[in-house]
């Protein structure tokens, strides 16, 4: 998915990146209205932190008012880790040292923030095996998290 290191050095704007990720312009609009207009700057893309980034794809709304799918917060994020990584070499950085911004943070599991019961035992969690919901063959397990923790999520979108 990355180009060569010559070819990503020639490009010298945004439109360079985001012209060879074919990134449509509505999602580049909906995540500049949240996050602020970088203008043609590299520099001013590759330099925001990773969790500005994140949060304002989280945030961001097409023009009908619909949020961006993953895939779309993803083909963003291709252009600001390339953003990065040409800002890299230009700091005299080597091409092949550079490692990927992981912007979507570490997904494993969470620390278990239930309540505690009144006798201090701790309170059941519902477990579903993931083959259940993806129909695969895989015996992992997820938490299904309570209502109360949804609700919680809900409320920080809006």
């Amino acid at each position: 998915m990355f180009l060569a290191h010559a070819v990503a050095m020639q490009m010298q704007s945004l439109n360079d990146l985001k012209a060879h990720y074919k990134l449509e312009e509505d999602v580049w609009g909906a995540f500049t209205d949240c996050a602020g207009d970088p203008g043609q700057d590299i520099r001013l893309l590759a330099v925001l932190p990773a969790a500005v980034l994140t949060a304002s794809l989280q945030r961001a709304q097409l023009p009908d008012g619909t949020r961006l799918t993953a895939i779309q917060a993803a083909h963003v994020g291709l252009v600001y880790n390339l953003a990065r990584r040409i800002l890299h070499v230009r700091d005299g950085g080597p091409w092949e040292s550079w490692t990927e911004e992981n912007l979507f943070g570490d997904q494993g599991p969470q620390p278990n923030t239930t309540p505690q019961s009144s006798a201090g035992t701790p309170t059941l969690e519902r477990k579903l095996k993931v083959s259940q919901v993806l129909d695969q063959g895989d015996d992992g397990e997820f938490c299904v998290e309570t209502e109360d923790t949804r609700a919680g999520w809900l409320e920080k979108c809006r």
